[in-house]
């Protein structure tokens, strides 16, 4: 059901898959190898969860059903400081322009990550379009199954792998309520 211009129209019936790069940096891309090889390419969309609020992701495709999530596309620009955004550059490499990004964090705490936020955006997925079925977040690296403090290696990407945005997004996907996404699923890459 992908449109000539990139974007998905699923239909309201579609088990829609979305596959999410789970807590920054270039997991969009990890997302984005685990997505061409998708059963249903046409009811698989990509996403990513970044800290940069959504006020600062500048010409976006169109806005969802939550204010922390956007489509953003490959006209979109990003206004950050620090830090590289691959989302738009993913979506020109694709050709697409559904692309959905989610923020962890508000306008009014851009310093802090918003667990239950972000858990209702998760949430928003799935009881407006695009109507997620199925939300299979991609971690690079495996950072994400780090089970105690001890479990880090030396050149660990942050000092706790509790802190960062790979624990945020595991904790707002344990509070989204049941139903409204109803499979979410880890897939690592490594």
């Amino acid at each position: 059901h992908t449109s000539s211009s990139g974007t998905m129209a699923a239909n309201d019936d579609d088990d829609v898959l979305l596959y999410m790069g789970l807590g920054g940096g270039l997991d969009v891309v990890n997302a984005a190898l685990v997505h061409a090889h998708a059963r249903s390419p046409s009811t698989a969309l990509l996403g990513s969860a970044r800290t940069l609020v959504v006020g600062r992701v500048k010409q976006a495709v169109r806005a969802l059903h939550h204010p922390l999530a956007v489509v953003v596309g490959g006209g979109t620009r990003f206004q950050t400081r620090h830090g590289r955004y691959a989302e738009a550059h993913v979506a020109r490499a694709l050709g697409r322009n559904d692309i959905i990004y989610l923020s962890r964090r508000t306008d009014a705490a851009p310093d802090r990550d918003d667990v239950g936020g972000t858990a209702a955006a998760v949430a928003a997925l799935g009881t407006s379009w695009p109507h997620v079925h199925t939300l299979c977040f991609v971690d690079g690296g495996g950072d994400s199954l780090v089970l105690h403090r001890t479990d880090t290696c030396a050149g660990s990407e942050v000092d706790s792998p509790f802190d960062g945005g790979d624990a945020c997004m595991l904790a707002a996907s344990a509070r989204v309520p049941r139903g409204a996404v109803p499979n979410i699923v880890l897939c690592v890459v490594a």
